[in-house]
C-alpha cells in the first residue's frame, strides 16, 4: 500500500495538482492496527503502523508544499503590490520636484522684480 501511495505523490508535477488530491483516510484497514503488545510491556497505539505514519507523513508533506506555495503566492503579490507604490511615489517625487523648481525660479524672479521695484522706488 505505501508503495501506491508513494507512487501516486511522486507523479504530481505541480502544487495545483497537490492540492487536487483527496482527503486520504478511509482506507483498508491494515492487519496491525490493533494494540499490540511490545517488549517494554506498554501498548502500540492505534494508527501508529507503519502504512499510516507514512500516510501522515504525506499528508503532512502535501500541507507543507502547499502552504509553501501559498506563502510564495503571498510575498510575490505583496510585492507586486510594493512594486506598484514605488512607481506612484517615483510619480509624484517627479511631480513635486518640478513644482519647487518652478516655485523657485518664479520667487526668484519675483526677488528681482521686488528690488527693481524697491530701487525705483528710493530713487524717486
Amino acid at each position: 500500500m505505501n508503495h501506491i501511495i508513494l507512487k501516486i505523490y511522486e507523479g504530481l508535477e505541480s502544487d495545483d495538482e497537490i492540492r487536487r488530491v483527496p482527503e486520504m483516510g478511509g482506507g483498508p484497514i491494515v492487519s496491525g492496527s490493533r494494540p499490540v503488545q511490545v517488549s517494554g510491556g506498554g501498548q502500540r497505539r492505534i494508527g501508529k503502523n507503519p502504512a499510516e505514519r507514512e500516510n501522515r507523513r504525506l499528508k503532512r508533506l502535501l500541507r507543507n508544499r502547499v502552504s509553501a506555495q501559498q506563502a510564495r503566492e503571498r510575498k510575490k503579490a505583496y510585492l507586486i503590490d510594493l512594486e506598484g507604490r514605488v512607481k506612484d511615489l517615483e510619480n509624484k517625487n517627479a511631480e513635486l520636484e518640478e513644482r519647487v523648481s518652478t516655485l523657485q525660479n518664479e520667487n526668484q524672479m519675483l526677488r528681482k522684480i521686488l528690488k527693481n521695484t524697491t530701487a525705483t522706488a528710493s530713487e524717486g
